[in-house]
């Protein structure tokens, strides 16, 4: 099973002709069946250009959809904030961690211009380090917004393809974490 990290967010291009990389990347790693992970949260879909894969076939490659509503980690996630805003210690990293997301995300979205820098080693190690960063700064929080929605993903992944001869298209800070725990490549 590869585990492909999928986003149309990219400073540089339009999405338009991201999709298109993305498409010829796909192509090019012989994917011919591909389940993308769509996330529920409350009123939304959490990174609405990863839904833009609609259809059953993407030029020859099947593309299924697993949704996973994530509804219940989001909320326990806003207690958990409420909570921290009457911390000033909690507040302080709270407000750190959203910076160092901020800072990360504008990089990257600008390093972006190809999925194989999506699914580059740069892209793992840089999520794989804010996160361990995040996790010694605030385990709970990590647990409740990470661990947690993640093994929730890959539960459902487990138990609606086992099988091993397909792609699962994920958020890319996902990948990693998603890739580590299924032992998978790509």
């Amino acid at each position: 099973m590869k585990v492909i990290g999928a986003s149309l967010k990219s400073k540089n291009i339009g999405e338009h002709a991201y999709f298109e990389r993305l498409k010829r990347y796909l192509q090019s790693a012989g994917i011919k069946r591909a389940v993308l992970v769509r996330i529920t949260v409350p009123n939304a879909l959490e990174h609405d250009s990863i839904n833009k894969f609609n259809g059953e076939s993407l030029d020859g490659i099947r593309i299924e959809h697993l949704d996973v509503d994530l509804s219940s980690f989001y909320e326990e996630k806003q207690s958990f904030l409420d909570r921290a805003m009457n911390s000033a210690d909690l507040s302080v990293k709270v407000k750190l961690v959203e910076v160092i997301e901020e800072s990360i995300n504008s990089y990257l979205e600008t390093f972006w211009e190809y999925p194989e820098k999506v699914n580059s080693d740069l892209t793992d190690s840089i999520f794989k380090a804010k996160h361990a960063l995040i996790s010694d700064l605030i385990y709970e929080y990590e647990k409740i917004s990470w661990m947690g929605p993640n093994n929730a993903i890959i539960d459902r992944i487990k138990k609606y393809y086992p099988e091993n001869d397909l792609a699962v298209l994920v958020d890319p800070e996902r990948r990693y974490y998603i890739r580590e725990k299924l032992g998978s490549t790509g």
